[in-house]
């Protein structure tokens, strides 16, 4: 048996317990969120206005950017009164539509994503969520989530490291937190690597943005 066949084997054989579980529940195994572009157009230090057409209540946004010190592009953002300050790559400020998207979930899970980094073979967002209020909270800044567990309400992100390595992460939303539940290091799967700790992998969660954004674009 080839090597590549070793690891789709451990891989199935890792995901099985999941699966039969879902179809025992008449459910699939995940789901992907419906994307919702929020602004068809949104220029600099102007004030746009969303239309979620009934999805979401609207709100209004007002951004800036300058480049960093490492030529990232410091963003910032005032969404409802509240002011965030994210890092992205160039490429993608002031890109048309903003990339600003409205994520929805089953189980009324909703989640606003900024596209802040985009490779070959990976994506990162900085994510946020609204209370009953409408007030924004920052939540971090992880992986594209692109799918969702829905008999275990779980986030699904994950990113290639070098060639047949990837990492995966599971998150739970917990009062406008997002809490690492589980991690996959697909060479543990393949029987490459030892299993490690949970607590050894916790790299993503709530970064500190406003110390981050102070550190490099201040």
């Amino acid at each position: 048996m080839s090597r590549n066949e070793k690891a789709v084997l451990c891989f199935g054989i890792f995901l099985m317990p999941l699966s039969l579980a879902a179809q025992q529940d008449g459910e699939p195994r995940f789901v992907r969120p419906q994307e919702t572009v929020i602004f068809k157009e949104c220029l600099p230090e102007t004030v746009c206005r969303s239309d979620l057409a009934g999805l979401a209540e609207d709100f209004t946004l007002r951004w800036s950017s300058r480049t960093g010190r490492h030529r990232e592009e410091c963003m910032t953002m005032e969404m409802e009164g509240r002011t965030f300050g994210i890092t992205m790559t160039p490429d993608l400020v002031g890109s048309i539509p903003f990339p600003l998207r409205l994520l929805t979930f089953p189980d009324d899970l909703a989640l606003y994503e900024i596209i802040t980094g985009r490779g070959i073979a990976n994506e990162y967002a900085d994510y946020f969520t609204r209370d009953d209020d409408g007030a924004f909270h920052y939540l971090g800044h992880f992986p594209s989530f692109f799918r969702y567990y829905k008999s275990q309400g779980l986030l699904y992100g994950s990113e290639r490291i070098v060639s047949g390595h990837s990492l995966g992460y599971y998150f739970k939303l917990e009062d406008n937190f997002l809490v690492l539940e589980k991690f996959e290091d697909s060479l543990v799967l393949q029987g490459v690597r030892e299993d490690y700790t949970l607590s050894e992998y916790d790299r993503y969660g709530t970064r500190n943005e406003s110390r981050f954004f102070d550190r490099f674009c201040r």
